[in-house]
C-alpha cells in the first residue's frame, strides 16, 4: 500500500512537472515570437502574442509591459494613419514611459515619434498655406463686394432734383471713396504681386493718371469756365477711378 502512495505522489509530481515545463516553453514561444512580430513591424501581431505570453504567466511583468507597449504602438500607428499626430505623439511618450527590460518597442516608439514630429509640422505648414491661399481669395470677393456696395449705394443718389451745391458735393463724396478703395486695392496688389510684375503695373499706373487728368481737363473745357465744367471734371474723375478699381481687382487681384 505504501509503494502505491508513493507512485502516486511521484507520478503526481512528474505530471505537475511536465504540464509547468509545458506552460513555461509556451511563455517562452510567445515572448519571442512577439519579439520577431515587432522586429518585421507586425506590431497587431506582436501584442496577440505578448497577451498569450501574459495568459501563460499572468505574473510575469515584462510580458505585461511589452503587451501594452505594443498594443499601445497598434493605435499609434492608426492614429499616424488618421493624420492625428499630436495623439500618435502622445501614445509614442506612453510606450516609453511603460518600464521593460527589452527596448525593442521603444526604439520603433521614438522612431514614429520623430516621424509624427516631422508630420505635425509639415500639417501645420499645409494648413497655414491653405488659410492664407483663402484669405487672399477673399480678399478679391471682399473687394469686389466692396466696390459693387459703392456703386449700389450712389445708383439713385443722382435722380431727385438737387441744388448744383448739393451736386458737387455729392460727387466729391463718392469720388473719395472710389480714390479711397483704389488706394487700398494697390496696398494689396504689392502684396500680391512678384516683384516685376508689380514694377511694370506701377508704370502703367502712373500712365493711367495722367491720362486721368487730362481727360477731366479736357471735361471741364467742354462744360465751360463755370460750375457745369466743374461737374464734369469731378464726374470725369469720379467715373475713371471707379473703371480702374475694377480693372485692377477683375484683372490683378488674386
Amino acid at each position: 500500500m505504501k509503494k502505491i502512495s508513493v507512485l502516486l505522489i511521484l507520478l503526481s509530481t512528474l505530471i505537475t512537472g511536465c504540464s509547468k515545463n509545458k506552460e513555461s516553453d509556451s511563455f517562452e514561444r510567445y515572448m519571442e515570437e512577439g519579439k520577431r512580430a515587432i522586429a518585421s513591424d507586425e506590431y497587431e501581431v506582436a501584442s496577440k502574442f505578448f497577451s498569450l505570453a501574459t495568459k501563460e504567466n499572468n505574473e510575469d511583468t515584462e510580458a505585461k509591459a511589452l503587451y501594452n507597449q505594443s498594443n499601445n504602438l497598434v493605435e499609434v500607428l492608426q492614429s499616424i494613419e488618421d493624420e492625428k499626430y499630436d495623439v500618435a505623439i502622445q501614445l509614442c511618450d506612453t510606450v516609453e514611459k511603460i518600464s521593460s527590460k527589452s527596448s525593442i518597442i521603444k526604439d520603433v516608439a521614438k522612431s514614429l515619434k520623430e516621424e509624427c514630429n516631422t508630420l505635425l509640422k509639415k500639417s501645420k505648414e499645409d494648413s497655414e498655406e491653405e488659410i492664407n491661399t483663402n484669405t487672399t481669395i477673399s480678399k478679391k470677393t471682399y473687394y469686389l463686394d466692396s466696390l459693387n456696395a459703392i456703386e449700389e449705394n450712389y445708383k439713385y443718389a443722382y435722380d431727385d432734383f438737387i441744388s448744383e451745391v448739393e451736386l458737387s458735393e455729392m460727387l466729391g463724396k463718392e469720388y473719395s471713396q472710389w480714390d479711397k478703395i483704389l488706394n487700398e486695392i494697390w496696398s494689396v496688389l504689392k502684396e500680391q504681386l512678384p516683384d516685376e510684375e508689380i514694377k511694370g503695373l506701377t508704370r502703367n499706373q502712373k500712365t493711367w493718371i495722367k491720362t486721368k487728368e487730362a481727360d477731366a481737363d479736357f471735361a471741364q473745357e467742354e462744360g465751360g469756365t463755370g460750375t457745369l465744367g466743374l461737374e464734369m471734371k469731378a464726374d470725369s474723375l469720379l467715373q475713371s477711378t471707379k473703371e480702374r478699381c475694377y480693372y485692377l481687382v477683375y484683372n490683378y487681384m488674386i
